[in-house]
């Protein structure tokens, strides 16, 4: 029976996973006017994504200056963060291979162009067809995609020349129309005017002709 190991520190940030921490915490680093800058606020925004996506939730020791290496006691085998995130047995997320600007251009395209992926991939430039379908089926599981189903989907707007189109097709159509009508009126008042039809002959006695 394998004895178990004692749990290890490291120093902080020796690892990316130990910048997995709250907005509390991230706050207590840098000057006042840096925590005052709308790019320091969208970087940590942006960093705090990617630490929920890919880095483990560290162990502090009571001071907070050291990170428990090893959280089970029996030492159970973890990948570091660089071999799990270059192992060739990580299935690569939907969110992998889009940045946020592109993820921006793919929820600008679908709030006015629907779910006509090709045009959306032709205003990303960056991403295929196929690559914009993959996204939006994985963007459906999101509170975006929720919000985008409850308010509404966009409605195919016809253009001024599909109008004009529709138009010439009725009355193009109206004659054939009002002949319709026309007829069908005079066969329901043939039909009112016709004589009743004469009753059938009564059915012959057989008791008669035997």
């Amino acid at each position: 029976i394998e004895k178990p190991r004692k749990a290890r520190t490291v120093r902080r940030c020796a690892s990316p996973s130990h910048f997995n921490v709250d907005r509390q915490e991230e706050a207590q680093y840098g000057e006042d006017y840096l925590l005052r800058l709308p790019s320091r606020q969208r970087m940590d925004t942006m960093l705090r994504t990617v630490a929920n996506m890919f880095y483990r939730k560290p162990r502090l020791t009571s001071d907070a200056n050291e990170v428990v290496e090893s959280v089970n006691p029996y030492g159970e085998f973890r990948y570091s963060t660089l071999d799990a995130l270059l192992s060739p047995l990580r299935k690569p997320g939907a969110l992998d291979n889009w940045s946020p600007k592109e993820i921006a251009l793919f929820e600008a395209g679908i709030c006015s162009k629907g779910k006509d992926f090709y045009a959306i991939s032709q205003l990303i430039g960056t991403k295929s067809t196929n690559d914009v379908v993959d996204f939006y089926y994985a963007w459906k599981t999101s509170g975006h995609y929720q919000m985008w189903k409850h308010y509404g989907k966009p409605q195919r707007r016809m253009t001024q020349e599909h109008e004009q189109l529709n138009q010439d097709l009725k009355q193009k159509m109206q004659p054939f129309n009002d002949s319709r009508s026309n007829g069908q009126s005079a066969t329901e008042e043939k039909t009112d005017d016709s004589p009743p039809s004469a009753t059938a002959p009564a059915a012959m006695d057989v008791s008669e002709t035997s």
